[in-house]
């Protein structure tokens, strides 16, 4: 929370407060909640009076005027709130607003004021960036990924997903991650896709750029009488790569899955 106190003599004090109360990830925006109030230090027997109303009370948030013509009488209490409310502010990243009060003046008793003030307001961590996939056998892979920012507010966890489409609907698997994740029940001979995102308190981030990467062909060999996975390489004539697997159905060849 924001707060700024404006005193233009000693016997009234402009207050005002502006907060987070709430996030709306999907919709882009935080509802950012404002409140300006007036506190009397004199008795009501000195010098209070009821307002006339046409003495503008203004707060300002973000650029946005809301103003209140208030006809307050003072003698009843001791401090008065004349302008309150909420306003969305749209957010791409972490953001600093301005925001600010004006009261027009009333005499010399109640003489003009005005003061400003700032509000950092949080929003979900920005996109991973990936390093890259490595380790591949036939039904496992690395997948390593760094942070970029959290926008204000500190990284709560990590989520990597593989998947065998660039839309991330067959074959998916989402863990939690702390930046190096193996996969493994992979398909051989496969290309497979990886991304990633990061959460903080407001929300989780959008996700990163999609990476992709072939398995190594299916080969397995008995190991005290357990099939377990081997990499299958070919050469060029100049280096050893995974050779990419098809299979036919009698008229076109396609990848293995």
């Amino acid at each position: 929370m924001a707060h700024i106190d404006v005193a233009p003599n000693g016997s009234y004090t402009h207050r005002m407060d502006c907060y987070v109360t709430s996030y709306n990830v999907a919709g882009g925006y935080a509802m950012v909640h404002y409140r300006y109030w007036v506190d009397r230090h004199t008795s009501a027997a000195n010098g209070s009076w009821n307002f006339d109303n046409n003495r503008l009370f203004r707060a300002v948030v973000n650029g946005s005027n809301h103003d209140s013509y208030p006809d307050y009488d003072f003698r009843a209490t001791a401090s008065l709130t004349v302008v309150e409310g909420d306003q969305a502010i749209y957010l791409s990243g972490y953001a600093v607003i301005g925001f600010g009060l004006s009261f027009q003046g009333h005499s010399t008793s109640f003489p003009a004021a005005s003061g400003s003030g700032s509000l950092g307001i949080a929003w979900t961590p920005g996109a991973p960036v990936p390093v890259g996939v490595d380790d591949i056998l036939p039904t496992s892979a690395r997948y390593r990924f760094s942070a970029t920012t959290d926008n204000g507010s500190a990284f709560t966890g990590w989520e990597a997903q593989v998947a065998t489409d660039a839309a991330f609907t067959q074959n998916l698997q989402a863990v939690t991650s702390n930046g190096t994740t193996t996969f493994t029940n992979l398909i051989p001979a496969t290309t497979h896709y990886f991304r990633s995102r990061g959460q903080n308190a407001v929300g989780w981030g959008p996700w990163s750029s999609v990476v992709s990467a072939m398995t190594a062909s299916g080969a397995y060999v008995s190991l005290n009488g357990v099939w377990v996975p081997v990499p299958v390489y070919v050469s060029n004539g100049t280096a050893w790569t995974v050779p990419e697997l098809k299979i036919s159905n009698g008229t076109t060849w396609k990848d293995a899955a």
